[in-house]
């Protein structure tokens, strides 16, 4: 079900690009002991040589890696640079720029994968969320099989821009960007790896569960694509450069893996 407005808990109606001060308390940063541990901080992965640790791509604001259980080739995690509890957090500028560099890398990676769907399930500053507390996105190259279960899922609000996420910063919510459009859900509960469970359903998979999932495969295949792109950074320039290149590199991976 999709609903339309923007209106936010707690805020009543107003603009989608109201720029005033958050009203809320921010969450600190973690401490070093809760940096050490945290799958996303930086301090955790610089020590880390395990290949689902492996930062892909980056830029000032986000970090792209490869999903630890992948359900395809291609599932990619987006986690912040910063230690907060939801993309929201990051605020309008921040999304405003994320959002431009995502749309490129979604354009680029679909030669290679597929069309994307992204999907945040944000933390509350007071509330249980996901099992992890540092904000990150699913990238799922599988927009088609998705859309009609996934739109249909929750109460959505549509979004006209991405930048608008950040009025739900102080509240729990569920984003969706599917086939060109952000959707957005603050009301309804899903449990910890919602996202992944419905699509294990879709793809008749009985192993949405990290922990089960058995995705040497699909692991293998994500990296066999970025390991052959000469980039560490990237921006929405650099990106597109890229894009003639990576449709040819993942059909060499392929006929070398046959």
């Amino acid at each position: 079900m999709i609903l339309t407005g923007s209106t936010v808990p707690g805020r009543g109606q107003g603009s989608v690009l109201a720029g005033h001060a958050p009203t809320s308390a921010r969450p600190e940063g973690p401490s070093r002991s809760q940096a050490a541990s945290c799958p996303f901080c930086e301090t955790r992965l610089s020590c880390s040589t395990a290949a689902h640790d492996r930062v892909l791509l980056q830029d000032r604001l986000i970090q792209v890696l490869p999903d630890l259980a992948p359900l395809s080739p291609g599932h990619l995690l987006v986690a912040s640079r910063r230690h907060v509890l939801s993309m929201a957090q990051l605020g309008a500028q921040s999304l405003a720029e994320i959002e431009i560099t995502l749309k490129s890398l979604c354009t680029e990676l679909r030669y290679a994968f597929g069309e994307y769907f992204l999907f945040e399930h944000g933390t509350s500053p007071d509330a249980s969320g996901p099992c992890i507390d540092h904000a990150h996105i699913h990238m799922l190259p599988l927009a088609t099989t998705m859309s009609d279960r996934l739109t249909s899922a929750l109460p959505w609000r549509t979004l006209l821009r991405y930048e608008s996420l950040s009025l739900y910063d102080d509240c729990g919510y569920v984003y969706l960007n599917i086939c060109n459009r952000n959707y957005v859900s603050s009301g309804a509960f899903i449990g910890s790896q919602w996202i992944r469970q419905q699509v294990a359903i879709a793809l008749r998979r009985d192993d949405w569960d990290w922990c089960l999932t058995r995705s040497a495969g699909e692991l293998k295949k994500t990296l066999e694509v970025f390991e052959r792109l000469p980039l560490h950074s990237f921006s929405r320039d650099s990106i597109m450069e890229q894009g003639a290149n990576i449709h040819s590199i993942y059909q060499q991976s392929i006929s070398e893996n046959e």
